[in-house]
């Protein structure tokens, strides 16, 4: 497997995105480059790396403009079929509404498995591409996001047209 990789700056902080011809591996927030590229070879050992030199995906480019982009292919690796279906049904959520962790699981009809959807949704690897910033808990609140809460706050914030916090 031959990957390309960018670590590019957003408005809400630089994001690491990762590709291959078989679609968008990864794509996460890390203000550094050489630790979370380090994960991420960790995470696909024996595959080829190289720094993308051209210009940078409009995906990546537009992250929390005033509307949703188009999102890219996705590569779902060795994802299970329940965060597969988990993760599709996160892109189905519309664009500035949120949803709790037990509506995505009335979602994906399986509502006695709150906490198995919620794994999935923390295994997320495609940061706004699976928009996994759009659930929170069930109190209202923002429960965690695996780059962080001021992140997952500045996303929800930019759909819903407010200035982002940097």
């Amino acid at each position: 497997m031959k990957f390309q990789y960018l670590h590019h700056p957003t408005p809400v902080g630089s994001a690491l995105a990762v590709w291959s011809a078989a679609g968008v591996a990864y794509v996460g927030f890390h203000a550094q480059l050489g630790p979370a590229l380090a994960w991420c070879q960790s995470q696909w050992p024996g595959a080829q790396w190289q720094a993308h030199r051209g210009k940078a995906p409009a995906w990546l480019v537009g992250l929390a403009g005033p509307q949703p982009l188009p999102c890219p292919v996705l590569d779902w690796g060795n994802s299970t079929p329940l965060q597969r279906q988990v993760w599709q049904a996160l892109q189905q959520l519309p664009w500035g509404q949120r949803c709790s962790y037990a509506d995505l699981a009335a979602k994906v009809q399986r509502p006695r498995a709150v906490r198995a959807v919620a794994n999935a949704v923390a295994a997320n690897r495609w940061a706004w591409l699976v928009p996994c910033h759009r659930v929170w808990r069930s109190d209202g609140g923002v429960g965690g996001f695996r780059w962080g809460v001021p992140i997952k706050q500045a996303l929800c914030a930019a759909e819903q047209g407010l200035a982002l916090a940097a």
